[in-house]
């Protein structure tokens, strides 16, 4: 599917060279909107539930690399993880007020940080939730080094039922917005 970014399509923009020197980045340039798009669940049938990642008893795997933009000022910004039309269920990189990195539910939990991580440097997030009955299992990396690490997480916590269907990447809340997002997997 496509990308959606804002009205008239500037709620971020594609820069080059991405971090990685490989290809573009993603470079949030309006407060609050960012990019988002609906996952293509036809493929994924066998770990779906509802039209829905979070089928109790899968794992599913999520790494990208971000960084706040030099000079910017933004509370908040990463990847959160919506079920369309409903809410948003898990928001991975820099929760608001915070300039590490970290998780939350959204409206429901508050903020869970990785002590001595900034925002300011460049860093790779992997993170892996498990889907179990009732509450979900989050593990989150930073800086691994590896796509599947083995090693115990920074993070590793229990979040309430995670379902979704689309992904954003957004950034807000301050005078200078700009994250910048790299090699989402």
């Amino acid at each position: 599917g496509k990308w959606w970014s804002g009205a008239t399509a500037d709620g971020a923009i594609v820069e080059v060279p991405g971090m990685d020197g490989l290809g573009g980045m993603l470079t949030t340039a309006i407060e609050h909107e960012g990019s988002y798009r609906v996952i293509d669940m036809a493929p994924l049938g066998p770990i779906s539930d509802g039209g829905t990642l979070g089928k109790d008893g899968t794992t599913v795997w999520i790494s990208f690399t971000l960084q706040r933009a030099a000079g910017g000022d933004d509370f908040y910004g990463g990847v959160t993880l919506n079920w369309q039309w409903n809410t948003e269920q898990l928001f991975i990189g820099s929760p608001w007020g915070s300039d590490e990195l970290g998780i939350e539910k959204p409206w429901v939990t508050g903020p869970t940080v990785i002590p001595g991580t900034s925002v300011d440097v460049e860093n790779t997030i992997v993170t892996r939730i498990d889907f179990l009955t009732g509450d979900d299992r989050v593990q989150v990396w930073a800086n691994p080094g590896v796509d599947f690490p083995t090693t115990v997480a920074d993070l590793d916590q229990l979040m309430p039922d995670i379902h979704f269907n689309e992904i954003k990447f957004g950034s807000g809340t301050g005078l200078i917005t700009g994250f910048h997002f790299d090699d989402f997997a």
